[in-house]
C-alpha cells in the first residue's frame, strides 16, 4: 500500500488512544490488552506531558508473556515539551501491559495503538 500525500498508511477506524493520569509517584499500568484478542496489538506511541507545565522524566517498562523489558529509566522531558515515545514493531498480544513511573504526580496522557485483533 502506497500512501498518498496526507493519507494516512493505517486506517483511522483501526487507531485507538487509551488515555491516563498519573496520580501517583509509584508504578502505574496505563494499558493492558484485553483478554480474548488474538492477532496482537501495534503500539504505536506514547505521549505524555506535565501538566503543571514543569519539567518531569518518566520510566517506561513492557512486559510481554511475564517479563518485563524497561525502555527507558527516568527519561527526562522539559517544561512545556511532551515526552514522546514512538514505536515502529512493538506488538503486544492479551495481557502484556505498558507501565510508567513519574517523577511527580502531574502527568497526563494516551498511549496510541492499532488493534490488528479479534475477539475469540
Amino acid at each position: 500500500m502506497v500512501a498518498q500525500s496526507g493519507a494516512a498508511v493505517f486506517p483511522s477506524a483501526n487507531y485507538e488512544t487509551e488515555g491516563f493520569s498519573l496520580g501517583t509517584t509509584n508504578e502505574t499500568t496505563v494499558y493492558t490488552v484485553p483478554v480474548g484478542f488474538e492477532g496482537g496489538v501495534f503500539i504505536t506511541e506514547i505521549i505524555a506531558a506535565d501538566q503543571d507545565g514543569t519539567a518531569n522524566s518518566l520510566t517506561l517498562k513492557v512486559t510481554i508473556d511475564g517479563t518485563a523489558y524497561i525502555f527507558g529509566k527516568a527519561e527526562a522531558f522539559a517544561a512545556n515539551v511532551p515526552y514522546e515515545r514512538h514505536f515502529t514493531s512493538l506488538v503486544l498480544n492479551e495481557g502484556d501491559t505498558i507501565k510508567l513511573t513519574a517523577a511527580s504526580i502531574t502527568v497526563d496522557g494516551y498511549v496510541g495503538f492499532i488493534q490488528n485483533a479479534r475477539e475469540s
